[in-house]
């Protein structure tokens, strides 16, 4: 309860100003130990440097692959890549262990003293991402659609698999499903009656509105049912609108999921990053390349230059987010690894210095407080800060 002194003073904005982020869509996950920026830079290069060396080989035949020992050309890293344990912590704590072991994997060189942790970390996301696809299609309602995976378990089964990577190569904390109503109530109200009540998400809403996902444990892994991308108070982009748009996908085992549009699954990923105030891992900007790639040249060509018949672009609160985004894009490495011939990269600059502001923004409670209102759609904005007044003095 706020003290009573404080209400109807101008101190409750800026008492709310600095509360906002404790009632984000997202907790700080992140121990966030600060690093020196050549260590980030030298892991971005290798990530950009182990995606290219995977599309060229994407594009060989098979008959090429056999015949040629593939390793990663390190170019300028070759001597100055030292996989000490303080950079494969640092990698983990970014969500990447797994992608360095597959990328040391390929170098010509002993493995690294953090080989085993490395390897322990991709052991247990592999383990995890198996139990998740067996527990889903042992639980998931069978009178009702297959759900639609988005966010961490979309991308992997979608962008990342197909490249070659193995199971369990991206790291999640969850699974995030969405089916949109009448469904979406139907699987609240079977889940509630075997694994108990749904956790409620810590995203502010309006009055009386139920949230907009529910998140159940079964058996020790958690499972976010969402039955829009978002709280209605932030964007009125509608589970409905992504679901129409949906696309069938088949994982290695034969199970059938439902997967976003390669816009939606942009969408999507741009709402997050509004929702989280901007607050990102390197492994999110690994997930918005991957994300672009999988764009026709077209529209790839249409986002970066921000033209507005691109159909993403005609929501202005997903326009504000993505010009946010790309000036940080343009700024690191793995822009690389987009087509070049679609992408107007004249000028482009390594500065590390906005990606660190994103990487640390937790840092900075009322910036990332202020990001989140700003990257809320206009009209929204007001219900939005009321609604987070509101959870704020329950």
């Amino acid at each position: 309860m706020i003290p009573c002194k404080l209400v109807g003073s101008r101190n409750l904005i800026y008492f709310t100003i600095m509360r906002f982020s404790a009632l984000s869509s997202y907790s700080d996950l992140y121990n966030g130990s600060v690093y020196p920026q050549s260590m980030v830079l030298v892991l971005l290069k290798l990530l950009s440097q182990y995606l290219n060396f995977l599309i060229s080989e994407e594009n060989q035949s098979t008959e090429q692959r056999c015949e040629q020992n593939q390793k990663i050309n390190l170019t300028d890293l070759h001597h100055y890549l030292r996989p000490t344990q303080a950079f494969c912590h640092y990698a983990h704590e970014q969500g990447l262990a797994a992608f360095l072991f597959e990328a040391l994997k390929r170098i010509d060189r002993p493995p690294c003293v953090a080989w085993t942790f490395l390897q322990d970390q991709w052991l247990e996301q592999a383990s995890a991402a198996l139990a998740r696809s067996r527990l889903l299609s042992k639980y998931w309602p069978k009178d009702l659609p297959s759900p639609m995976l988005i966010k961490g378990a979309d991308l992997e089964l979608s962008l990342y698999e197909p490249l070659g990577f193995p199971t369990g190569i991206r790291s999640c904390s969850d699974w995030d499903l969405l089916i949109p109503e009448p469904y979406y109530s139907k699987v609240i109200k079977d889940w509630e009656s075997q694994f108990g009540i749904g956790i409620v998400p810590q995203s502010a809403r309006f009055e009386n509105e139920s949230p907009h996902e529910l998140g159940f444990y079964i058996e020790g892994f958690l499972f976010e049912v969402h039955r829009d991308p978002a709280p209605l108070n932030f964007s009125s982009i509608t589970g409905k609108q992504i679901w129409e748009n949906r696309q069938s996908k088949v994982d290695a085992w034969g199970r059938k999921y439902y997967v976003p549009s390669a816009q939606d699954r942009l969408t999507i990923f741009l709402l997050n990053y509004g929702k989280s105030g901007g607050q990102t891992r390197l492994l999110n900007w690994l997930d918005l390349v991957m994300i672009i790639r999988a764009l026709s040249p077209e529209e790839q060509s249409a986002i970066f230059r921000l033209q507005p018949q691109v159909n993403l672009l005609n929501q202005p609160q997903i326009s504000k987010i993505l010009k946010d985004v790309l000036v940080i894009l343009n700024s690191i490495p793995l822009m690389d690894t987009i087509h070049k011939q679609n992408v107007d990269l004249v000028g482009q600059q390594v500065n590390l210095s906005l990606l660190f502001a994103s990487l640390y923004r937790y840092q900075e409670q009322t910036k990332k407080s202020v990001l989140q209102v700003n990257y809320c759609e206009a009209t929204l904005r007001a219900k939005y800060i009321q609604a987070k007044i509101l959870k704020l003095i329950e």
